[in-house]
């Protein structure tokens, strides 16, 4: 590289003010975020339902339906749902919901909105074929839910819709645990999440490689790009991560999802989720 190019790259990073680097680097991290959650199916990507302390009441329908990690409350003669998971929520407030591309629904159960909150039994997900042929064509004088099925919209929404049916006359409260192809998009940069903390260098030597490359290094590019996927050995990178997944799934029988803590929304009501009682277990 000569002096000059380098005068040229320097002057055009200098270029940059704050935001725009922020804006920038931002876009790096949620590429190389989506890259690893695709990479491989890790235990991590799978939601599930959260433990809550308190139901939604009877009337609820705040958030499309979402009331925390994992839960729904359907809503009276709808039949498809945005399938959405609690990606940054305000302490003790509901929110912070982000519609996700799901690869699979791995099962559905269904509890009463009453104050005991029963587990009333667990819906069939169906194939969409075999979802048609029982609930397409039907009133909506039904008072439970049944069955379920996974849409994969053909568009760039990057979402997924769960349809359920019968249709009914009451709302319905259900837990899912359901698997994402990845997370939603970090949005500022003051925000971490698991891939942040799970893969803190791994994410910096892909942001790294991404930014070597956006001003030309070649270099550094390189460099940074090998560390990223790792060599044939999974001693760095991509490739360590999923060896060390791979390596969990066959020796321990844990589930690692997606947990926001006390981060979560609780429909709207505060709480210190000192309780631990799980209802419907």
């Amino acid at each position: 590289m000569t002096y000059a190019e380098i005068i040229a790259k320097a002057r055009r990073l200098i270029n940059f003010d704050e935001r725009d680097i922020n804006t920038l680097f931002l876009d790096f991290l949620n590429r190389k975020r989506d890259e690893l959650c695709e990479a491989h199916n890790f235990r991590w990507l799978t939601i599930h339902p959260a433990y809550i302390t308190e139901l939604p009441v009877a009337t609820y329908a705040l958030y499309d339906g979402w009331f925390d990690e994992g839960w729904l409350v359907t809503q009276p003669s709808v039949v498809e749902y945005d399938i959405s998971m609690l990606s940054s929520p305000d302490l003790g407030q509901a929110g912070g919901f982000s519609e996700v591309a799901v690869t699979g629904i791995n099962w559905i159960k269904r509890f009463s909105m009453d104050n005991l909150g029963e587990c009333e039994g667990e819906l069939r997900v169906l194939p969409m074929r075999e979802f048609v042929s029982r609930y397409a064509i039907e009133d909506d004088s039904q008072t439970t839910i049944t069955g379920a099925s996974l849409v994969i919209p053909y568009n760039d929404s990057q979402s997924s819709i769960l349809r359920t049916g019968p249709l009914t006359t009451e709302r319905i409260l259900l837990a899912m645990e359901y698997t994402v192809k990845r997370f939603p998009a970090i949005t500022n940069t003051n925000t971490s999440d698991y891939v942040s903390t799970m893969y803190p260098w791994l994410l910096i030597d892909g942001v790294v490689a991404e930014a070597a490359a956006y001003f030309e290094f070649e270099e550094l590019q390189g460099e940074y790009v090998n560390k990223w996927f790792g060599d044939r050995y999974g001693r760095y990178g991509i490739t360590k991560a999923i060896n060390d997944d791979n390596k969990g799934k066959r020796t321990f029988n844990t589930s690692l999802g997606y947990d926001t803590g006390a981060r979560r929304a609780n429909g709207g009501l505060p709480s210190s989720y000192t309780s631990k009682n799980w209802y419907g277990a």
